[in-house]
């Protein structure tokens, strides 16, 4: 396989355009309203000194992570959908080269064993643009689950900060 060229891809909707039908089920889920228009761009980093934000600064940054939760998850089903199209679409490009293949060598008088002509149709341009394809979308994928991951983490920092503030004003020594 050589290089994965990724260079041109800045968001969702390029690594869709890589995908079997992915452009086309990005705008069915956001018409069906399953993933929101936000799906695309950077997001800003952490706070650390979540200790010392105000109290309306805090409940700020808990919505905007908790949106940004809500964004990753929508692109991980998105990416999801697209790896089983992907290795669908695999199959079928390899069944085919498979049967290429021996009707070739049929017509030649030859005959190989059977992983000799898997490993033949491996070879074949069209199942390794798919490996490429599917390559990229494990790539994003991989990274998608990382950052659902670690926003999950920092949602329970926040919350244990709320809660934390909670239980002081109750006792009455919130200052």
């Amino acid at each position: 396989m050589g290089e994965l060229n990724l260079g041109d891809v800045q968001n969702l909707s390029q690594v869709l355009e890589r995908t079997p039908c992915g452009v086309d089920m990005e705008r069915l889920a956001k018409s069906l309203g399953l993933v929101g228009t936000g799906n695309t761009g950077a997001r800003r980093g952490f706070v650390t000194d979540v200790s010392t934000m105000s109290p309306p600064k805090l409940s700020s940054e808990q919505s905007y992570w908790a949106s940004e939760f809500g964004r990753v998850v929508e692109m991980i089903g998105l990416l999801q959908g697209q790896e089983k199209l992907l290795g669908l679409q695999a199959k079928a490009v390899r069944a085919r080269e498979r049967s290429r293949i021996r009707r070739e060598q049929e017509q030649a008088g030859e005959k190989s064993t059977a992983g000799a002509i898997s490993d033949m149709a491996e070879e074949a341009a069209g199942v390794i643009e798919l490996e490429e394809r599917i390559a990229l979308l494990s790539v994003v994928m991989s990274s998608a689950m990382a950052s659902k991951e670690a926003i999950t983490v920092y949602l329970t920092a926040l919350s244990r900060e709320i809660s934390f503030r909670s239980a002081q004003m109750a006792a009455g020594i919130y200052g």
